[in-house]
C-alpha cells in the first residue's frame, strides 16, 4: 500500500472516530447545546484536530446526517427489490423501512430539522451540500419505487416523486416529534411503534377514499 492510500485509510478512520464521538455526545445533549470542545474531548482529541477534517460542528451533523442517508437509501433499495404488488403491503415495508432507520439512528430527525434551520447549510462543504442534495433526491426517486408505479397512477391526483416523499417525512418526523415530546407520559419505542403503524394505516385509508379503491 503506497503513502498516499495509507493517508487516506487513516483520513477516514480519523473522520470515523471524530463523527462516533459525535454522535455519542449529540445524543446527550442535542446539536444545539454540543460544542467543538465536547466532541473533541469524547473523541480524545484536541479541538484543533478536528478542525483538519471539519470546518464546523454544522458540517459534522451534516456528515453524520450524511451517513444516515446513505443507510436510508441501501435499506429502501433492499425494500424495493421485494417482490409484493400489493399496494398495502408495499406501504407496510416502507414503514418498517424507515422504522429500521430510526433504531439505527433514533436522532436522525433532530439532525435534519437542526440542518434545515437558518443557515446551516450554507456553512458546510459545496461537496457535501451536494451528496446530501443528491442522496435526497435518490431517496424521494426509491420511495416512490417502493410505492409502486400502480399506486400512484391509481391517486385521483397525479403526484411528483419528490411531493410523496415529503409527506412520507411529514408522517415520520411528526409522529417521532410528538411522541418524544409526551415525556410526561412516558415516552418509550412500543408507543411510537403503535403512532407509526396507526399513522400509515390512516395514509393507506386516505389513499383508497381517493381512488376509490379498497386497499
Amino acid at each position: 500500500m503506497g503513502t498516499k492510500d495509507r493517508k487516506e485509510r487513516e483520513k477516514k478512520s480519523r473522520c470515523q472516530q471524530i463523527l462516533s464521538a459525535a454522535n455519542r455526545i449529540v445524543s446527550v445533549k442535542g446539536f444545539r447545546e454540543t460544542t467543538i470542545e465536547d466532541i473533541a474531548m469524547e473523541a480524545e482529541l484536541g479541538p484543533g484536530t478536528l478542525y483538519l477534517y471539519f470546518r464546523s460542528k454544522d458540517e459534522i451533523c451534516a456528515a453524520l446526517f450524511l451517513r444516515t442517508l446513505q443507510y436510508l437509501n441501501t435499506i429502501l433499495k433492499i425494500a424495493n427489490s421485494e417482490s409484493i404488488s400489493d399496494g398495502k403491503q408495499r406501504v407496510v415495508i416502507l414503514k418498517d423501512a424507515l422504522y429500521d432507520v430510526y433504531q439505527f439512528d433514533p436522532l436522525f430527525v433532530d439532525k435534519m430539522m437542526y440542518l434545515q434551520s437558518g443557515k446551516t447549510l450554507k456553512k458546510i462543504s459545496p461537496d457535501l451540500a451536494a451528496d446530501i442534495k443528491v442522496l435526497f433526491h435518490r431517496i424521494s426517486d426509491t420511495t416512490a419505487e417502493v410505492l409502486g408505479a400502480d399506486m400512484i397512477d391509481r391517486m385521483a391526483v397525479k403526484f411528483r416523486p419528490e411531493v410523496l416523499t415529503d409527506v412520507i417525512w411529514y408522517i415520520l418526523s411528526g409522529v417521532i416529534l410528538w411522541e418524544r415530546s409526551k415525556n410526561i407520559l412516558a415516552y418509550s419505542e412500543e408507543n411510537l411503534k403503535r403512532g407509526l403503524d396507526i399513522t400509515f394505516e390512516i395514509f393507506m385509508r386516505g389513499i383508497a377514499t381517493r381512488t376509490g379503491n379498497r386497499i
